[in-house]
């Protein structure tokens, strides 16, 4: 059986963060800090 897509508020609740950073460290990464892109981009790998 083929998986579900992420959800976005999976990956915020994994890293830690709102959905609304979550979204921004994704689609606009220059507005948030470097440590908390790293830690979103980290969790959206993570996922798959």
């Amino acid at each position: 059986m083929p998986r579900s897509p992420v959800r976005l508020r999976e990956v915020a609740e994994a890293a830690g963060v709102t959905v609304s950073t979550a979204s921004r460290a994704l689609h606009r990464p220059e507005l948030v800090r470097p440590e908390t892109r790293e830690r979103v981009q980290a969790a959206a790998r993570a996922l798959g």
